[in-house]
């Protein structure tokens, strides 16, 4: 009897306990023991077995295979995970009586483990003086760990205006120069430390570290162009254009490859001579621009625009035409007549003009017709000869020459008389030798008179009588004076300049039949300054002194003082 009253005693001694309650924590990956009471043990009429645990209401699919009950009714779960907390209860089953289901005491189960930082989405940040980042930092373990973010190795304090820390996330605006360097995120607790870093760097726009420079290729070559930058991040674009057109939209595209910066073209034509700009950029801030020339050189050519059949004026001096290609220039021509090599120069009735691109015969001959040949050359190489098939005809000829010199009040008429002939038919015509249109008074009468009416002031000066055909054109010069009236503007008008001051030169025009001095009238170009005035009487030449240096200056030269004057424009 005494032995049945203490079994009832330790029954509910172990009744209270299971009532109770119960709490068990593991760390890390290690297993994890939970004691088990069987109270159905001190009834003799039960045969109690052990049914299992159960974890908020039911075992996880994920344990089942960890699990392992001990002989006490313990149980011991392995390689506990995180996922394994919770509470766990046990469950009796009794077989020699009817259905009943005494259970233990909860038991919370508590994993701790260390803590894991996600990885950083970005870790290079590159912004600018002024803009805004935010760097997020998400940890996890239990418990839970506390997060703190360094800067170069110092902790960074929340200043809740410019920069803010909340739940691992770090928000910085008006980014400083002190708030470039590397950021590490560090997340704490008991278990143990885990850190991430990441990088905030101030952008730098590109800066070459090879500029293209002015190159010089040769015709049908290959080519190569260097053009190498640097910046931060170093994540460069190039780009190459030809005449501010890019090059891969351009002619030169399917010729044309672009390696990080570098310009390959193959072949080289001629016509791709002229300027390249490469272009850098990685994003941020200004790009770099650089141009350098492409000089592509060939050797000579005579271009098929030369005539092959060309006309000479019998007893006239001609040019006989060679059209000439060549890059460096040519440095001389070859002639030939009938198969001889022409001795230009030693023979005086040869001459070369424009480099030996083209001949010159003085006076032409009847013998001078035959087949010609003109052959290029340059440091390059020669052309092929080109033939040129010379004729020798009549040149057109004047029937009338016009008066060298008519006189004519203002208000008065002129006619100026002119005529001429040839074969084929010559055009005959009168124009002004400055370039200027007739005047609206003036009128041809005919093939070859020009009568011009009230003649005016503005109607002095050099007129031409043109007599033209395919074998020649032909000049003869007239001057209409216009007296008693204000002088012509001076021709010829230079300033050249000297140490603090500028020399001015000037030839008289006609004076209008009264006595002629000069003025001259001088300021900075672009300039609302006065007019300096100065007096240079009848002089023809002059010295304006203490001008500016490194300033451009405009010059009028005015006859008599009127508004009749020629201006001229020089940097001092």
């Amino acid at each position: 009897m005494p032995q049945t009253a203490g079994r009832r005693r330790r029954h509910r001694d172990r009744r209270r306990r299971m009532r109770s309650g119960r709490r068990a924590a593991t760390f890390g990956h290690s297993h994890a023991v939970i004691d088990v009471i069987e109270e159905a043990a001190a009834t003799p009429i039960a045969s109690p077995t052990f049914a299992g645990a159960v974890v908020d209401g039911g075992l996880d699919s994920t344990i089942a295979g960890r699990l392992a009950r001990g002989a006490d009714r313990s149980l011991t779960i392995h390689a506990v995970r995180p996922s394994d907390a919770g509470i766990y209860q046990c469950t009796i089953k009794l077989f020699n009586r009817p259905a009943d289901h005494p259970t233990g005491p909860r038991v919370e189960l508590f994993v701790h483990s260390k803590p894991t930082i996600a990885e950083f989405a970005t870790v290079d940040f590159y912004r600018a003086i002024g803009e805004q980042v935010v760097l997020e930092c998400s940890a996890d373990g239990s418990p839970k760990p506390a997060v703190q973010w360094l800067l170069d190795g110092r902790r960074v304090v929340d200043e809740q205006s410019r920069i803010l820390i909340r739940d691992g996330r770090l928000e910085i605006t008006d980014l400083k120069a002190t708030d470039e360097g590397e950021y590490k995120c560090v997340a704490s607790n008991d278990e143990g430390t885990a850190e991430r870093s990441a990088r905030i760097s101030f952008a730098k726009a590109p800066h070459f570290e090879f500029a293209p420079r002015n190159r010089t290729a040769l015709d049908g070559s290959s080519f190569f162009w260097r053009c190498d930058a640097r910046a931060d991040p170093n994540q460069l674009t190039y780009r190459w254009f030809f005449s501010d057109k890019e090059v891969k939209f351009s002619d030169l595209g399917l010729r044309s490859v672009i390696e990080e910066g570098d310009l390959r073209i193959s072949p080289i034509h001629r016509s791709d001579s002229g300027w390249y700009r490469c272009v850098a950029s990685n994003g941020f801030g200004a790009e770099a621009s650089a141009s350098a020339y492409l000089d592509v050189q060939y050797q000579a050519q005579v271009l098929s625009s030369t005539p092959q059949v060309q006309t000479l004026p019998l007893g006239l001096p001609a040019d006989l035409h060679c059209d000439v290609d060549a890059n460096p220039s040519a440095s001389f021509v070859n002639w030939a007549k009938d198969g001889r090599v022409l001795s230009v120069g030693n023979d005086t009735r040869y001459d070369r003009v424009e480099t030996g691109a083209a001949l010159r015969i003085t006076g032409v001959e009847r013998s001078d017709a035959g087949l010609y040949t003109c052959q290029a050359y340059n440091a390059i190489g020669g052309s092929s000869p080109y033939e040129i098939h010379v004729l020798v005809s009549e040149p057109p000829f004047y029937t009338v020459t016009p008066e060298p010199n008519s006189y004519r009040r203002e208000g008065e008429d002129v006619t100026l008389f002119c005529g001429g002939g040839g074969t084929p038919e010559p055009k005959i015509y009168w124009r002004r030798k400055d370039g200027r249109p007739l005047s609206a008074r003036a009128k041809e009468e005919g093939r070859a008179t020009l009568s011009i009416n009230n003649i005016h002031y503005e109607d002095h000066g050099v007129y031409e009588c043109i007599v033209q055909n395919d074998i020649a054109t032909l000049s003869k010069e007239a001057v209409v004076v216009v007296d008693d009236t204000r002088p012509q503007q001076p021709t010829d008008v230079r300033a050249v300049s000297r140490v603090d001051g500028a020399h001015i030169s000037w030839k008289p025009a006609f004076d209008g039949g009264h006595e002629q001095t000069f003025t001259i009238r001088y300021r900075p170009l672009d300039s609302s300054d006065a007019w300096q005035v100065v007096d240079a009487g009848q002089r023809s030449e002059f010295d304006v002194t203490n001008l500016r240096p490194s300033t451009t200056y405009e010059f009028l030269v005015e006859p008599n003082g009127v508004s009749v004057s020629s201006g001229y424009q020089l940097r001092i």
